[in-house]
């Protein structure tokens, strides 16, 4: 029963504080013209410590969840008509715009994306690791070129040394895939807000 209530304590604790644990706490408000009986005194005072103690538990329970949800890290993404998220980010310093997939194995870049940044100094040859072979959506195996991204930023944070892959066709999506998600740790996603929350 108590866990139901938890969300709301905060709210429980300043209204007890600005009523002076009195409608909360169903404590009774002595009237000052009127002489109270020993008994109601004491069981306002019983009221009053099971009340804080209440409170008290409530505190020791959810002060590291306050503070966690604090820390986190909530990056703003782009909902887009296909149901997919789009996030902006800068591959060594240019700016992408990439698609949010926990399904994809890697950082993945078109073939149009990949002459551009190796014409202007994105990408140089040093970055090219190797090839793979990869399966694309309607089920063809399909050969790529390996590349280490030295840096990837996104809602403010940095990663470096990103391995990706270039996918040999002009209009391949981008795609922000495993090789950087899985070093974010824990995330959740929002799809009703389009957010990504990096949980500390």
């Amino acid at each position: 029963a108590m866990g139901a209530n938890i969300p709301a304590y905060s709210t429980l604790i300043f209204t007890i504080e600005l009523l002076g644990v009195a409608e909360d706490t169903g404590l009774s408000i002595p009237n000052s013209s009127s002489e109270d009986s020993e008994e109601e005194l004491k069981n306002n005072e019983n009221r009053a410590t099971n009340s804080q103690k209440t409170l008290e538990v409530l505190n020791l329970v959810h002060p590291k969840q306050e503070r966690q949800n604090e820390n986190n890290t909530v990056i703003k993404m782009e909902k887009m008509s296909s149901g997919t998220f789009k996030i902006p980010c800068k591959v060594n310093g240019l700016a992408l715009d990439f698609i949010f997939d926990t399904g994809a194995s890697d950082v993945s870049i078109s073939l149009t994306e990949a002459l551009f940044m190796l014409k202007n100094n994105y990408l140089s040859e040093t970055d090219i690791t190797g090839s793979q072979y990869y399966s694309i959506a309607n089920g063809d195996i399909e050969e790529g070129t390996t590349i280490t991204i030295k840096s990837i930023v996104f809602g403010g944070l940095v990663l470096h040394n990103v391995e990706a892959s270039i996918v040999h066709e002009l209009e391949a999506p981008l795609l922000l895939g495993q090789s950087a998600i899985s070093r974010l740790g824990k995330i959740q996603i929002d799809p009703s807000k389009a957010t990504l929350t990096i949980i500390k």
